[in-house]
């Protein structure tokens, strides 16, 4: 069987061999502000939608990505507009 160089350099286009996984002490600050936007975004519109199941999973997505990122997680106070004022 002959030795087919292209097709194992193919291979490296859809695999990762790299063992490093970022962590958010590890981020550029710029890197964090960015990522707590996205999830605030998320949890804004997820919020607007008026549905529970949706806020709750925006919620525990964004709660496994900051564990999985070496947080302790996040945790989302819900106020209600009207008692708040």
């Amino acid at each position: 069987m002959k030795y087919n160089k292209r097709r194992n350099m193919s291979k490296k286009l859809y695999y990762s061999y790299s063992k490093k996984i970022s962590k958010l002490s590890d981020m550029h600050p710029m890197q964090i502000d960015a990522l707590m936007n996205l999830i605030g975004v998320s949890l804004t519109v997820a919020s607007a939608l008026e549905d529970e199941s949706a806020i709750e999973t925006v919620k525990e997505s964004a709660d496994d990505l900051i564990q999985l990122l070496g947080g302790t997680g996040i945790n989302i106070k819900i106020e209600d507009e009207l008692n708040s004022t």
